[in-house]
């Protein structure tokens, strides 16, 4: 997306009323409307040239068009500062979603949620665990352990070699794998 493509007479007028500017180096704030309170939002509607679809533009993705003229189709506006409602150009760079996630994990931003606490978590820690000492107590192969427990003896795989639960995996091989 370009800027030229998606700007209208008095926009930029417009986006600078709404914006608190301060030195470079600190957070411009976006004074203007903001999806839960966190992200601006500059324009409703506004006709995507790329899909021709109607999008809503972020006051961020304005002022990285405003500044630098175009985001290449696929990229993302990421914040330095971790403020959503910065606009300051310098606080702002292009990155692909997996990077903005991986750099916001990277900075605490995403609680990594493990074992039970982790959303898709289906089985409480015991069954789990159990996996360990039926292996490796009782000496039972992986098909026999997924029966008995009634999993899936891919799960009983990964949790072995470490691929699930690896926070709890060091743990239990130590305790049951001797």
């Amino acid at each position: 997306m370009k800027f030229e493509e998606i700007n209208r007479p008095g926009w930029t007028e417009q986006f600078w009323s709404k914006v608190h500017r301060a030195r470079k180096s600190e957070c411009w704030e976006w004074q203007g409307a903001r999806y839960h309170g966190r992200y601006g939002y500059f324009k409703d509607r506004v006709t995507d040239p790329n899909t021709n679809k109607h999008i809503t533009l972020k006051a961020h993705r304005y002022s990285y068009l405003l500044h630098f003229n175009e985001i290449p189709t696929g990229l993302l506006v990421c914040h330095h500062c971790d403020n959503p409602g910065c606009v300051n150009p310098h606080h702002l760079y292009l990155g692909t979603n997996q990077r903005n996630v991986q750099d916001a994990g990277d900075r605490g931003l995403i609680p990594h949620k493990k074992g039970t606490e982790h959303g898709r978590s289906k089985y409480p820690e015991e069954t789990i665990e159990q996996i360990f000492v039926l292996r490796y107590i009782n000496k039972l192969p992986l098909a026999r352990i997924a029966k008995e427990l009634e999993i899936s003896e891919g799960l009983v795989c990964d949790v072995l070699s470490g691929r699930r639960w690896q926070h709890k995996h060091q743990e239990w091989n130590g305790k049951y794998n001797r």
